[in-house]
């Protein structure tokens, strides 16, 4: 089993509404894949917010740490900077 460690995730668009920030700090593994990644951002969001019950806003959703969209397989550190960029609609 990986280690758990804290990462701070940003949080845009429809994510603003669960949230007082704009982050929340989350637990997750810290080797894993971006399905299990988007797993353990689901859990730290409804343990933050009891009124979050959107799994498809999250595997629609990409997840950024720094300027670089993660894909498959993903290595954390302890403390990493993350954001979760929801689908975006418009013109």
């Amino acid at each position: 089993m990986s280690k758990r460690i804290n990462v701070k995730m940003n949080v845009y668009g429809a994510f603003r509404r669960y949230t007082q920030e704009n982050y929340i700090i989350i637990e997750v593994a810290n080797t894993n894949t971006l399905q299990g990644l988007k797993k353990d951002i689901y859990l730290s969001l409804v343990k933050h917010n009891h009124l979050f019950d959107d799994q498809t806003l999250i595997d629609s959703s990409a997840i950024a740490k720094g300027n670089k969209i993660l894909n498959d397989t993903v290595s954390l550190s302890d403390n990493d900077e993350l954001s979760i960029l929801p689908p975006v609609s418009g013109g």
